[in-house]
């Protein structure tokens, strides 16, 4: 069977990374995986070339992919279609109306897309609720990444009731893997100190800022170094917010790392910031080599994956000093890595991959 899998592009994000990794399961499977990407590009280019057939519409509009995409689900003919993240699976639904080939079309939201347009105009989240609640009942199955973010979609689909499947996303659990040292670059902290640790995309929903300040405000510099990995929009902004207060010497901005877990098993403590999430893999890649983290508890999925604060600390989301007590509690109180290594457990690729094969079955895609 074929599955194609949609997505804007392939830079290094969590819906990118877990479709990589979903991918090579099915893959594993006997399933003949392609991508199809709007855009060509993105750190995770080279790799999903590697592993898979690739394809790009090189549509920088999504309003204009419907045709281009009809013309590729003609053109290949999956059995299956896995599509990521409003708008663009309302564009991928209403292309398979006119596409000649019909496939089960299976739409996935990795973030809560009430809290995503709440900084929109009234015109534009109607537009939202609408373009759901029309089309979003013809695909095979919508699929939340949380309990939380199914939720928000079934609430936008009122007054009519959509099935909405949770399925978590799947993290590659690397309990052995990089255990050599691993040094700094030359440009960044010396690596002679311990460091906490956080890994997103640097966009205001990570709410960076935040960390930045809880760092400053509550004096961790004076033990600690705050090694931040991810690229994005903020960059500039953070960079300036650094130098401006002094952190220069303390506060490293890594940019994209293909082997984080190195970062992960020399970390002194995990940190969460975001406004809000939808399953934020990166908690669970911490607790998979047994760090203790600390997390906002925002919309959705910290709580989740945390389990209301047994496996790690909740704090609540934009509130600096919260957080400053959320860091110096877990700095003076780590949890057993034992039990933060079991609560990643539930996370592995085998569970979530065979809950995907569980709901194509049900669905009647095979």
């Amino acid at each position: 069977m074929k599955i194609l899998v949609v997505l804007p592009d392939l830079g290094a994000g969590g819906a990118e990374r877990v479709s990589i990794n979903l991918g090579k399961f099915f893959k594993n499977k006997d399933f003949q995986v392609i991508f199809l990407v709007m855009v060509e590009g993105g750190d995770l280019l080279g790799e999903a070339k590697s592993q898979f057939e690739v394809h790009s519409l090189n549509c920088t509009r999504l309003r204009n992919g419907i045709q281009p995409i009809a013309h590729m689900i003609d053109r290949l003919c999956p059995d299956i279609i896995l599509v990521h993240m409003w708008p663009l699976t309302v564009v991928t639904l209403l292309a398979q109306f006119f596409a000649r080939h019909k496939a089960h079309i299976y739409c996935i939201e990795h973030i809560p897309l009430l809290t995503h347009e709440g900084k929109r105009s009234f015109i534009k989240r109607v537009i939202v609720r609408l373009s759901i609640i029309l089309t979003y009942r013809f695909a095979a199955r919508v699929i939340g990444v949380s309990d939380g973010v199914a939720s928000n979609v079934r609430d936008l689909a009122r007054p009519s009731k959509l099935n909405v499947a949770t399925l978590y996303n799947p993290v590659v659990v690397t309990y052995n893997n990089c255990l050599e040292p691993m040094s700094f670059r030359a440009s960044d902290t010396d690596g002679s100190r311990p460091f906490l640790l956080t890994v997103g995309s640097l966009k205001r929903q990570k709410n960076h800022e935040l960390l930045i300040k809880a760092f400053f405000h509550g004096r961790f510099f004076e033990n600690f170094d705050l090694v931040i990995i991810g690229e994005g929009p903020e960059r500039s902004n953070l960079e300036v917010m650094i130098s401006s207060l002094g952190m220069s010497r303390y506060i490293s901005l890594i940019g994209y790392e293909s082997d984080v877990f190195s970062w992960y098993r020399r970390a002194e403590l995990f940190v969460l910031s975001s406004d809000y999430e939808g399953l934020p893999t990166v908690l669970i890649e911490a607790l998979s080599v047994g760090l203790t983290v600390v997390s906002t508890d925002c919309c959705y999925g910290p709580a989740e994956i945390l389990d209301g604060g047994k496996f790690g600390y909740l704090v609540a989301p934009r509130d600096l000093n919260a957080l400053i007590e959320g860091i110096r509690l877990a700095a003076s109180k780590k949890i057993d890595k034992n039990i933060s290594q079991c609560a990643a457990s539930r996370f592995t690729i085998d569970k979530a991959g065979e809950k995907y094969l569980d709901l194509f079955s049900s669905t009647g895609a095979f």
